[in-house]
């Protein structure tokens, strides 16, 4: 299994977003986001039962987000634009941290634990829809 680092959770917006280096991306709360807790990501594999791929990282705003759905909503304007990696995440397992969400308003993957919704560029809060993504802090080590 692949993984990939430098993935950050946001303190600002709560979103998932990549940076491994000194820019920050473009946060809906303002300005760039914040670096939180890091996280490393698998990518490149096979889909299973507890694992959905379709998540990619957003060249405008550096936002992790799912690329299966026709639109999406980027602070940086207009949908989110995908490259790189696909990224399979587990989902509905138990692990190292649980309440990871999609945002069925802008599509970003959202930490929904904390109790607060984050800032949405779609206006207000995020809004937590389907699978409980379990994601891994820490990053890799050479």
């Amino acid at each position: 299994m692949s993984f990939q680092g430098h993935w950050w959770r946001c303190g600002n917006c709560l979103a998932m977003f990549f940076s491994d280096s000194p820019s920050m991306g473009v946060c809906p709360a303002g300005g760039g986001h914040h670096r939180g807790q890091q996280y490393v990501l698998p990518h490149s594999v096979a889909e299973t039962a507890n694992a959905q791929g379709g998540w990619r990282f957003c060249t405008k705003c550096q936002a992790m987000f799912f690329a299966g759905y026709p639109s999406s909503v980027c602070p940086a304007g207009g949908g989110h634009a995908g490259a790189g990696f696909d990224f399979v995440l587990p989902h509905d397992v138990s692990g190292e941290e649980p309440n990871w969400r999609f945002c069925d308003k802008c599509h970003v993957m959202f930490f929904a634990g904390s109790g607060s919704q984050g800032a949405c560029p779609a206006g207000g809060g995020h809004n937590a829809e389907g699978y409980n993504f379990v994601l891994h802090p820490g990053q890799i080590m050479d």
